[in-house]
């Protein structure tokens, strides 16, 4: 009897030493299978709006939304964008009394300027890798969105990030309109106060000293332009 109970407690031992080893195996496969999926399920609904992912590794989430955006017509992929800008806009205005939609709009225009380009957009300034993918909007809509972007990120603190944003849209309003972009007063406006808050103040002086010129400037244009007429 005692030697029968010696057999099975072995029998049992080595039982449950088998089935130790096979644990880790099966909780780590089952582990990779859902990040996958979830993964997977986070690129087909557009993204979660925010700056975190799953994984770290940028490459990966990137050949994973590729891969999702080609299965997509460029109908459907344009649809998709504008749902974005639409819901950057509401987030946008919430974003003056909510730092939560602050943050998330953020997220939604990051999202809208990475799958976007405009018809004057030359290939040095878009991702070789995502052009064939890119929806083409107009330069009004892409301007507006920057800006509302860069607002948001001065919201939510990020005044370094914004005063790149500003840069960006300067050099549109130089490339498309020459210079005498009316928006370009307020950009330049903005990114002196990022400046302010980030204490560069020689540089944020130069910012301002370009607008009181380009302010100079306009007012005696109209000015001269008032006397000939009179005359």
């Amino acid at each position: 009897m005692s030697t029968d109970g010696v057999v099975v407690v072995a029998a049992d031992d080595d039982d449950q030493r088998i089935e130790r080893r096979r644990r880790p195996r099966r909780e780590g496969w089952r582990t990779r299978c859902s990040r996958t999926i979830l993964a997977v399920v986070l690129v087909l609904i557009g993204g979660d709006g925010t700056r975190t992912s799953l994984f770290d590794n940028h490459d990966c989430r990137f050949r994973l939304r590729f891969r999702a955006a080609e299965a997509l017509t460029p109908a459907q992929r344009r649809a998709i964008v504008l749902s974005r800008i639409r819901r950057g806009m509401l987030l946008s205005q919430e974003a003056n009394h909510n730092i939560t939609a602050a943050e998330e709009a953020c997220g939604v225009w990051e999202r809208v300027l990475s799958s976007t380009t405009t018809a004057t957009t030359t290939t040095a300034t878009t991702s070789p890798s995502s052009s064939p993918l890119s929806v083409v909007i107009a330069s009004d809509i892409r301007s507006l969105s920057k800006t509302l972007y860069a607002s948001c990120l001065v919201r939510v603190g990020r005044d370094a990030e914004a005063i790149s944003v500003y840069d960006s849209c300067l050099d549109d309003a130089s490339n498309d309109d020459n210079g005498n972009n009316p928006a370009a007063t307020k950009w330049r406006l903005s990114k002196a106060r990022c400046l302010q808050r980030l204490l560069k103040y020689s540089t944020a002086a130069e910012e301002y000293s370009r607008v009181v010129d380009v302010l100079t400037h306009d007012t005696d244009g109209s000015s001269s332009s008032s006397s000939s007429s009179s005359s």
